[in-house]
């Protein structure tokens, strides 16, 4: 919800499309045919590493550039990696460190100069857009005179719902209506087909990035002090940072 609003704000033009029962065809894949370019997440488990080789697929054949992020990383592999073989499923390299304390020593230079670039000297942020396009963007398009692949692939009608109270069967939402939805968990729990409720939801952590940027300064303050005699204390869940649930989705 935080990061579309965010995107929107900057004027780019943001469509979230959530897969579910009823909603599975592969709007990303069609869309890919036609992109400039494709940058996707590089997952690293099923299921989503296998929506990862279908868009190296997609673009592979349609000779489309394809980029894949690891959102999780701060120093990008293929920079202590050695490419050994990219097909249109996956990427093989050689060098890869049995241990993850190896590959820390290994980084440890490159991870303090991208982490020092991204937070001190703005090297991941944004640049201005020379196009911005307003709120709704998809909503705002003309049946009749805007992009008619576009329309092809996902009918405009199916933007013209009015916002969804439960699940939109289409599995599709405008940012304003995603961030209608003011208790994500439980909107899950009570409208998403096929959830297993008997699993709780966590609680105790909210997926965005003002949640994580304060668990971070909580620990700081007052974790951190106590963190080498207290980290394996299992009675003691605060004694660590818990951010890597969100380092690991690149939040």
């Amino acid at each position: 919800q935080e990061c579309c609003k965010k995107w929107q704000d900057h004027g780019a033009a943001v469509v979230i499309r959530i897969h579910g029962p009823g909603a599975r065809t592969p709007h990303h894949l069609t869309l890919a045919h036609q992109a400039c370019a494709v940058v996707t997440d590089e997952a690293f488990v099923e299921p989503f590493s296998l929506y990862n080789q279908r868009i190296f697929s997609t673009c592979n054949a349609s000779k489309i550039p394809c980029w894949s992020v690891d959102g999780s990383t701060t120093v990008p592999p293929n920079l202590k990696l050695r490419l050994v073989k990219r097909d249109e499923l996956d990427l093989k390299f050689t060098g890869v460190p049995a241990k993850a304390w190896l590959w820390e020593k290994q980084t440890e230079n490159e991870r303090k100069t991208h982490v020092y670039g991204a937070t001190r000297q703005g090297h991941l942020t944004a640049p201005d857009l020379n196009v911005r396009l307003p709120e709704n963007f998809i909503r705002c398009l003309d049946d009749k005179k805007d992009d008619i692949f576009f329309n092809q692939v996902m009918p405009l009608k199916s933007w013209r719902q009015d916002p969804p109270t439960s699940f939109n069967e289409k599995g599709i939402f405008t940012v304003e209506e995603l961030n209608s939805i003011t208790n994500i968990k439980t909107w899950v729990m009570t409208s998403w087909p096929g959830t297993d409720i008997s699993v709780s939801p966590a609680k105790q952590t909210h997926g965005s990035g003002t949640a994580a940027r304060q668990r971070w300064k909580n620990f700081c303050n007052d974790g951190l002090k106590h963190y080498a005699k207290r980290r394996n204390q299992i009675v003691l869940p605060h004694a660590v940072s818990r951010i890597s649930c969100y380092l690991n989705l690149g939040i």
